[in-house]
């Protein structure tokens, strides 16, 4: 496993965790609140059903990507790195009233279909995932401009660098 590799897979695990500590905090609340408004008041015992139901499809979904390898992303990397023609990344800096809060990042993988895989990563480890991203797709062209992004609206192949 290439240090691109192990360091999404870091982050897929920290989102995994994340995303079912929430769907089961979802699934406690729904359940009390079946369990307090179930003679008491109708819409908010609907409301705890409809909230139950959210909860599972969100448990579903998690789980349904539960191993590493099966995560679009690491499959699109080990089987088909051609098809991966434009990365960068986003960062979000919370500042309130001038306060340096957190940051967080977010990888963007351009394919050439037209289709994206995006995904969170730690900000501290945003550079060397690119760098050696960088090493494992030479054809692809890294960084976000306006101009980038008009290029692969017109034609996703415009962006292909070809390898050195």
């Amino acid at each position: 496993m290439t240090l691109a590799e192990e360091i999404i897979a870091a982050s897929i695990k920290r989102e995994h965790r994340m995303q079912t500590f929430f769907a089961l905090l979802g699934l406690v609340v729904s359940i009390g609140m079946l369990y307090a408004f179930y003679d008491k008041n109708t819409f908010l015992f609907i409301i705890g059903i409809a909230m139950i139901l959210g909860a599972l499809v969100l448990l579903r979904t998690v789980w349904r990507y539960s191993s590493i390898e099966a995560h679009p992303i690491m499959r699109q990397l080990q089987d088909r790195p051609k098809e991966v023609i434009w990365v960068y990344a986003m960062v979000i800096e919370r500042m309130p009233f001038g306060i340096h809060l957190n940051r967080s990042s977010t990888m963007f993988f351009k394919k050439t279909d037209g289709t994206e895989i995006c995904f969170s990563i730690p900000y501290k480890k945003l550079k060397s995932l690119h760098q050696s991203l960088e090493k494992q797709l030479p054809h692809a062209t890294f960084g976000y401009s306006i101009e980038k992004a008009q290029w692969y609206t017109a034609n996703p192949w415009m962006l292909y660098r070809g390898e050195d």
